[in-house]
């Protein structure tokens, strides 16, 4: 193992070899100015790494407002069928939560994504803190996790109503509270989970979830003292 300076960025970092990857050096970048960056050449990368965060940034920013306004066009046909006192199906009703999933995890991950993770992080727009990451790590799983149970909640019902060959609203006011409340439980509780061990960190994927920090401590433990969180 050998340790460099880069003088220009003031970069500090390790190259180790690694025997897995035909030899090539693999180079860790601090996680006080970037998590890391791979590849065969070393710090060459460091520049490409900068730029390619830029872009994957502002890609998420645009691609998640335009997830944002399809589930808010589809919250707000729904919300228009209710107070015009139109039957509300049940699958219209398991659309509308994982809308809301999907609207809120767009917005707190790919909408607002940098902007909540510790400045000193050295992610682009970065302008958080330790408290901020911990709360956007939080969101984003309670409310993708909402969407994908939700999503899984439809595709059940699809399949339940086709098979049995019965029509979408065929159900008592209890069967669909039942149907609509008890599956948020799951995402609820993993989300609830990494916050007893401050595991919602910066994950070097342009948004704070679950992991440790410094980010690699668990698996390249050599060029670490500990895992400060997440563990």
């Amino acid at each position: 193992m050998s340790s460099y300076d880069d003088d220009d960025d003031g970069f500090y970092g390790y190259a180790v070899n690694m025997t897995a990857f035909d030899d090539d050096a693999v180079v860790f970048r601090s996680s006080l100015t970037h998590d890391y960056a791979f590849g065969p050449l070393g710090p060459y990368t460091m520049d490409n790494f900068d730029t390619h965060q830029t872009i994957c940034v502002w890609i998420m920013k645009v691609m998640g407002t335009l997830s944002m306004l399809a589930s808010y066009f589809i919250i707000r046909d729904i919300v228009i069928r209710y107070y015009r006192r139109e039957r509300i199906r049940l699958t219209s009703k398991v659309i509308f939560e994982l809308s809301i999933g999907d609207f809120f995890g767009s917005f707190f991950s790919a909408v607002l994504g940098t902007w909540m993770v510790p400045k000193e992080s050295g992610a682009y727009m970065a302008a958080g803190t330790t408290g901020s990451c911990t709360a956007q790590g939080f969101l984003v799983a309670i409310f993708y996790g909402m969407a994908i149970t939700m999503n899984a909640v439809l595709a059940t019902t699809y399949y339940y109503l086709v098979k049995n060959e019965r029509e979408d609203g065929t159900r008592t006011k209890r069967s669909v509270r039942l149907i609509l409340t008890v599956p948020l439980l799951l995402p609820l509780f993993l989300s609830v989970m990494p916050l007893f061990n401050s595991g919602y960190n910066y994950t070097d994927a342009s948004v704070c979830g679950v992991g440790e920090f410094p980010l690699g401590c668990l698996a390249v433990y050599e060029l670490f003292d500990g895992c400060k969180r997440g563990t």
